[in-house]
């Protein structure tokens, strides 16, 4: 973790949450509100990383099957959109990404991690709902 680093992503996370979240686009930031399980997506994709590495928490994460109350795979949405800074996050998937630069995956992982610290941080200022 790079604190600076993690400074330097903290208002690109905030955008970034908006923009993935915020379907229609009508929402501001304040009645915007994340799914309550978001809050452990987030703290497992960090320790998934850690634990199995980055590709396999990638993969898990962007699983559409999955049995989850909400769609983990926004949350790799989200740091994609703040990885790659382009709107191709929509059609192009973080796991193609890793996998189309595998020569850089060490770098890319650091990032991701700064990342993921950031938008955890972010998702703070945001409200929570049971729904």
């Amino acid at each position: 973790m790079n604190k600076r680093e993690v400074e330097k992503y903290m208002p690109l996370a905030i955008n970034s949450i908006i923009r993935v979240m915020n379907e229609n686009e009508s929402i501001d930031k304040e009645s915007l509100e994340l799914p309550k399980e978001f809050k452990g997506y987030i703290s497992s994709f960090g320790a998934g990383i850690i634990q199995s590495g980055l590709l396999p928490t990638v993969a898990f994460f962007e699983n559409k099957d999955s049995n989850s109350k909400s769609d983990r795979s926004k949350i790799t949405e989200m740091i994609f959109s703040m990885l790659n800074k382009k709107e191709s996050y929509k059609t192009y998937k973080l796991l193609d990404y890793l996998l189309d630069n595998k020569e850089d995956i060490e770098e890319i992982k650091g990032n991701i991690l700064n990342i993921a610290i950031a938008l955890k941080l972010a998702m703070r200022t945001f409200k929570f709902s049971d729904k």
